[in-house]
């Protein structure tokens, strides 16, 4: 762990890219007045530097990571700890994601849930 971590903390920004079109459409989302929040299995902190080099450290009102939880995805916990966030009435979540373990989460959090398919090689959703 010590040297997974020591190797993330050094490559981390070059390392961040993300998927076509996601920056676009998660800002045209905040651009349209939808709440947005981000739950991840990553600590606080990386989350927010992978936020900020992706060009996204406005868009989500709501950040829940692993590290403000006892029981991290896919444990359904983090999903009601972000409603509960203040400002949230935790109507109208939803949990999109793109591993078993997300969809998982979501479903034991009684939201809706989909499934997102990315193909890194290729870029298309």
């Amino acid at each position: 762990m010590a040297t997974y971590r020591a190797y993330n903390l050094a490559h981390h920004d070059e390392l961040v890219r993300p998927y076509d079109g996601v920056v676009e459409a998660v800002l045209a989302l905040r651009d349209r007045g939808k709440t947005l929040g981000l739950v991840t299995s990553k600590m606080r902190s990386g989350a927010l530097r992978g936020l900020r080099v992706a060009g996204l450290e406005d868009a989500f009102q709501v950040i829940v990571g692993a590290d403000e939880v006892t029981h991290p995805k896919p444990h359904p916990e983090p999903v009601p700890h972000g409603a509960r966030a203040p400002g949230r009435a935790g109507r109208g979540r939803r949990v999109r994601g793109r591993l078993a373990p997300h969809v998982e989460c979501g479903r034991a959090a009684g939201v809706k849930t989909a499934a997102v398919l990315w193909d890194r090689s290729t870029g298309h959703t």
